[in-house]
């Protein structure tokens, strides 16, 4: 299991809480990209399935992968803006 914590803004993350999401775990897991993304807010979970690029082909894994993520909203006495720190478990 893999966790991760991200910074971002609060606006940011509930306008664009699926692309948010599907982004970092790309950048978490190094991989290509990220099909087949399936996402519960109701219990806070996400299923995937994610690609590789191996000598300029791309390999699609046939494993689909479970996560769950997590958020709690802050206010940034810096900038004067809440913000959310966002989890990720993957």
């Amino acid at each position: 299991m893999t966790s991760r914590d991200f910074i971002i803004t609060e606006a940011d993350f509930n306008k664009k809480k699926k692309t948010i999401i599907q982004h970092k775990i790309r950048t978490m897991l190094k991989c290509y990209t990220v099909q087949d993304f399936n996402l519960s807010e109701e219990n806070q979970t996400f299923t995937f399935r994610q690609t590789f690029r191996v000598n300029g082909v791309q390999v699609a894994m046939k494993k689909v992968i479970e996560g769950k993520y997590d958020f709690v909203i802050f206010f940034d006495e810096n900038e004067n803006i809440n913000k959310t720190k966002l989890t990720l478990i993957v």
